[in-house]
């Protein structure tokens, strides 16, 4: 007979909860809560391509004087007749080289000079020297410029090569008085030191940047983790370099190196970083100097909920169907990736729709960029299994006011979080990495991309975009 009674007590029991579940199921389903599940562990930053240019300036004004020194100024026959190869007649000649000038055009140097000159011909009668004839004596010497074009472009080896070739020689009205070709001297001379020249020219560029050195110095240097708070470090890795095109300007010349790399913040011990070699060099027509740099901002629950109760608690809000009094607001983890509510509120709809107590909700937390906040959106209630009383006390026009009240409340701008950290990337994007080489940086935007929970904080995914370059002083 007991285990009779028992077994009525427990259906009578059963009946009464479904009876329960099916008047509130407009509110809260009566299934008992999920099984919490482990809290998402955030993944690494993904690999974020960054640009880091480094500027070569170099001067041909370096060379200039060492053409000079090797090219004759001037050339001189005066005092006897010098034969031309069939001895049909000879020439006495003065030719004068004015001071090259060198000017770089874009990828190209233009280099020219401009030559005076006077010559006297006479036929070779059986040795004596009649008639004869000339050009630039007793009157304004005779001129002509003489020009080459020279091509730059990255040798193998890391240094600055050319390829110079002269260019024809316009004589413009040539000089042959009396029908007699007294210009083929001066054809021979002019060429003569358009190849010396040409020479000096493509002999000496080499000088001018040799680079290999601090493109390693550059390479093996950025490849060190630089701390930029404590136990914070800014990693960059480098996965290739390159060079751009040569260009220039009158004696300036002007490429860069651009090293690609992964950059990174990560928290915790030095990173350990097995240094790479210098990859074989390659040319680049882009020299954008574009970096990003992803890290992650932890904010504590506890500050999260701080700041929303300080935006949204403590005050009323009338909402339909009666008034809503909101006085603390809690963030914290909960299951499947999802974060907990907890509001502490006061409700009055008038008649017997009243409560006062917590109130306890889930959602997903998600950022919004046009807003610069994170939103905790899809809000649901979870109620606490002992406070299951507020089913009676709201009805659904109350449950939908409240959430939606409370959906407008889960939600704080994280500009001023992320910002405090513009100035720890910028410092590691701003340092000296050795001996007369220094890394330049501009931090020009921090992009939050992302909110993740975790067991104890809300993680912000953030990407620092800006601009860097490296100086080599030895390059100026």
């Amino acid at each position: 007979m007991q285990n009779a009674e028992g077994r009525r007590q427990k259906a009578i029991e059963g009946a009464l909860l479904s009876a329960f579940c099916l008047l509130t199921s407009a509110f809260v389903a009566c299934t008992p809560p999920p099984a919490p599940a482990p809290n998402p562990t955030l993944p690494p930053p993904p690999p974020e391509v960054s640009s880091i240019v480094v500027p070569i300036h170099a001067s041909l004004g370096s060379i200039l004087p060492l053409i000079e020194q090797q090219v004759p100024k001037g050339a001189t026959k005066m005092d006897v007749f010098e034969l031309d190869p069939s001895q049909r007649f000879g020439v006495k000649y003065n030719v004068q080289r004015d001071p090259i000038a060198l000017n770089m055009q874009n990828a190209g140097l233009h280099v020219s000079a401009h030559v005076r000159y006077a010559i006297e011909g006479c036929f070779n009668a059986r040795g004596h020297m009649f008639p004869c004839a000339s050009c630039g004596f007793g009157e304004p010497m005779r001129d002509l410029t003489i020009e080459l074009q020279s091509r730059f472009d990255w040798g193998s080896n890391w240094t600055l090569q050319s390829k110079t070739t002269p260019r024809p020689v316009d004589f413009g009205v040539p000089c042959r008085p009396l029908g007699l070709n007294i210009d083929w001297k001066l054809q021979s001379l002019i060429q003569d030191q358009l190849q010396d020249v040409a020479k000096s020219i493509d002999r000496n560029t080499p000088k001018l940047a040799a680079i290999r050195p601090n493109a390693q110095q550059v390479w093996s240097s950025l490849q060190t983790p630089f701390a930029i708070g404590p136990k914070t470090w800014l990693v960059i890795d480098p996965t290739d370099i390159a060079l751009a095109p040569i260009r220039g300007s009158g004696l300036n010349v002007t490429s860069a190196l651009i090293l690609r790399a992964h950059t990174r913040v990560i928290v915790g011990e030095k990173p350990s970083m097995a240094l790479k070699p210098l990859p074989p060099l390659r040319t680049v027509t882009s020299t954008d100097n574009a970096i990003r740099i992803p890290f992650d901002v932890e904010i504590p629950y506890s500050e999260v909920s701080r700041l929303l109760t300080s935006q949204f608690g403590k005050r009323t809000y009338n909402i339909e169907g009666g008034t809503l009094a909101v006085d603390t607001i809690e963030i914290s983890a909960g299951a499947n990736g999802r974060m907990n509510i907890a509001a502490s509120i006061d409700y009055r709809g008038g008649h017997l729709k009243k409560y006062r107590g917590v109130v306890y909700l889930d959602g997903i937390a998600k950022f919004d960029p046009a807003s610069s906040r994170v939103v905790i959106e899809d809000l649901e209630y979870s109620i606490d299994p002992k406070r299951r009383g507020i089913t009676r006390a709201l009805d659904r026009i109350a449950h939908e006011a409240v959430r939606a009240r409370l959906r407008q409340s889960a939600k704080w701008p994280v500009t001023d979080d992320v910002a405090s950290l513009k100035n720890e990337i910028e410092r590691g994007v701003t340092r000296q990495l050795a001996s007369g080489v220094n890394l330049r940086g501009h931090v020009d935007s921090l992009e939050p991309v992302s909110a993740t929970p975790t067991k104890d904080a809300i993680v912000i995914r953030v990407v620092a975009v800006g601009r860097a370059e490296v100086e080599i002083t030895a390059l100026r």
